[in-house]
């Protein structure tokens, strides 16, 4: 990639529902799902693609609010509105600990090819922005066209993320296709949604969500020693502008992929200079990317990307 492509865009999607059970057994490796682990909610998409989640778990028993759910994030050595906050984070189902409750937040960056197996290989070409790599997919056929399209989906319009995420709903609520419907998890008997996360939604995962609040990591600056960088995210020392394929760097303690480098991820909020307050601008993007010098790597990390110029 080139030095101006920095602002390197990805889909995080969070869906809410609580799974009634999950398997105790890692599910096969599949292009979609490259490192399966016990835990691993599958969704199937058109054309035989798959989307995977990891459960992200929250304290506090009240609906409304609790103690126990009001976290640090930010960075007070960070950029200019990454200052130190205190936040509520709220999941959106309760779990099976009354103590408890959960969201659940995609295992991987969302690829090129889930994009093309819910609205075409053409639409793929037509959404993306990347006009180098689109002429190259082009030429492929076969495995390499595969392996191709394993990469996240980046230099993706506003317009384009919310079709994608329509079309896939639409596909998953097909009233002529109940055994998508039935095969969800559901609560109260009503199946749950596709959508992006929120700052703070993607900011908790990012930083090791409760098992790093237990273990006192949770305020760190990474999700890892900082001489672990290189084996969990890729970024400009390691990755040169070049995006690769999800899954290939070690994940954070919630089994979640390339949260930190790679493409940079795209959350559902305005850009306000405090997650919280402020007068709203574009769009909030999270956790840095190819582009990002390893100094400037964080979990608190935040971008504004504008809507319709780019």
């Amino acid at each position: 990639m080139s030095k101006s492509s920095i602002s390197c865009l990805v889909m995080i999607l969070a869906f809410c529902w609580e799974p009634s059970e999950i398997d105790a057994t890692a599910p096969p490796v599949t292009p979609y799902n490259p490192k399966p682990a016990v835990g691993d909610l599958i969704l199937p998409m058109p054309n035989g693609a798959e989307m995977v989640f990891r459960k992200i778990t929250v304290p506090g028993r009240s609906f409304w609010g609790a103690s126990d759910r009001i976290v640090q994030v930010g960075d007070g050595e960070g950029d200019i509105f990454e200052g130190l906050q205190r936040v509520q984070i709220s999941g959106s189902f309760p779990a099976a600990s009354e103590d408890f409750w959960i969201y659940y937040l995609g295992k991987y960056e969302v690829t090129k090819a889930q994009l093309a197996a819910v609205m075409g290989l053409e639409a793929l070409l037509t959404a993306t922005g990347d006009s180098a790599e689109n002429a190259k997919i082009q030429r492929l056929s076969g495995l390499e066209l595969e392996k191709a399209l394993t990469k996240p989906l980046v230099f993706v319009s506003w317009h384009s993320i919310r079709q994608f995420i329509h079309f896939y709903n639409l596909w998953l609520f097909d009233e002529r296709h109940p055994e998508r419907i039935a095969s969800l998890p559901k609560m109260s008997g009503s199946p749950g949604f596709i959508r992006l996360p929120t700052e703070i939604e993607w900011e908790y995962a990012a930083r090791g969500g409760f098992p790093a609040l237990q273990e006192g990591s949770f305020k760190n600056k990474l999700p890892f020693p900082p001489e672990q960088m290189v084996t969990h995210a890729w970024f400009l020392r390691n990755a040169k502008h070049r995006v690769r394929p999800v899954g290939l760097r070690f994940p954070n303690q919630l089994d979640l992929y390339d949260m930190l480098g790679n493409a940079q991820e795209l959350t559902s909020d305005l850009f306000r200079p405090e997650i919280w307050q402020g007068k709203p601008g574009g769009l909030a993007a999270r956790g840095g990317s190819v582009a990002t010098r390893g100094i400037d790597m964080r979990s608190s990390r935040r971008e504004e990307v504008e809507i319709y110029k780019w």
